[in-house]
């Protein structure tokens, strides 16, 4: 069930007695409308609108900065694998701060290797040998 939500913001009232003065709402009431558009669109977001990063066919999320990446195969167990990345904003390269793993198909820890991230690879380590990962890589 997805939840309505409607408002009747008119004013603000300033000195807390209870009375919409005139003067309030003429010099308050462009605030409460915009705080009343901002609540709206927060509500909205939390609605089951929340999206993370680029998908599998490149379109971009709408929220959530960051990537989908797919990883087929770790390697050896504990051995050091690089995972590319395109993550820009407004042509600026960015260097990924996290991640996250969303799937893996085996019972493994995915983790940093030591090596510093780059704008184009992160370089992490799993505990198990040949595991495939699916991650989201974000600042």
């Amino acid at each position: 069930m997805i939840a309505t939500k409607t408002s009747v913001f008119t004013g603000i009232d300033v000195n807390g007695d209870g009375v919409l003065e005139p003067e309030e709402i003429q010099r308050y009431g462009f605030y409460a409308k915009n705080l009343d558009a901002d609540v709206l669109r927060l509500f909205t977001l939390t609605q089951g609108n929340i999206s993370f990063g680029k998908t599998a066919n490149g379109k971009n999320g709408q929220n959530i900065f960051g990537q989908w990446a797919t990883v087929a195969d770790t390697g050896n167990a504990n051995t050091e694998f690089a995972v590319p990345h395109t993550l820009n904003f407004e042509t600026r390269s960015i260097i990924p701060g996290n991640y996250f793993v969303t799937n893996i198909n085996v019972g493994g820890v995915v983790y940093n290797s030591g090596t510093a991230f780059t704008s184009s690879n992160i370089y992490l380590k799993c505990t198990v040998a040949h595991a495939t990962i699916n991650l989201f890589i974000t600042r």
